[in-house]
């Protein structure tokens, strides 16, 4: 539940209330970046489904694999869309510049820790995946707040 919620965030805290640049290959980029996205979602859940009630057991290793990789690239997904939106205002434009290199960063963990993987328990791959994807939600909040409370750091 709590990877869903961390999903949530980085989806909604980079695409809530932007509007597009302007131009229909940007809509059209944006759609079909949208089913990439969408079909990582949906192989990160079936995924999930198996891990169910096996907590304790070894996930096997393509499994791990899948999982990691899924989300690397709703990640990648994410930084394409961030740099679909306009971003006029130089808090959304900071914003979107450091949460797309930490997305960017954490995705090249996952994969790496796809391939470290082996003989982990579910309970430790969820722990670890958790981790790694309050990075960028946690850098996202830092970085809002330190624009909007720090007007001196706005160039920064």
């Amino acid at each position: 539940m709590s990877i869903a919620f961390l999903l949530w965030s980085i989806y909604f805290d980079m695409t809530n209330e932007q509007e597009l640049k302007m131009g229909y290959r940007y809509y059209q980029y944006f759609v079909f970046v949208h089913l990439v996205l969408l079909g990582a979602l949906g192989v990160f859940g079936a995924s999930l489904k198996y891990l169910v009630g096996r907590f304790e057991t070894p996930v096997p290793p393509v499994l791990s694999r899948v999982i990691c990789i899924s989300l690397a690239i709703f990640l990648a997904a994410m930084c394409v869309i961030g740099r679909l939106i306009a971003d006029e205002e130089s808090q959304t434009r900071n914003y979107l510049r450091v949460v797309i290199r930490w997305n960017i960063v954490v995705a090249v963990l996952l994969v790496a820790g796809s391939i470290i993987a082996n003989d982990w328990s579910a309970f430790r791959l969820l722990l670890t995946v958790f981790g790694l994807l309050a990075i960028p939600v946690v850098v996202g909040i830092v970085t809002w707040l330190k624009h909007e409370n720090y007007p001196e750091w706005r160039g920064n």
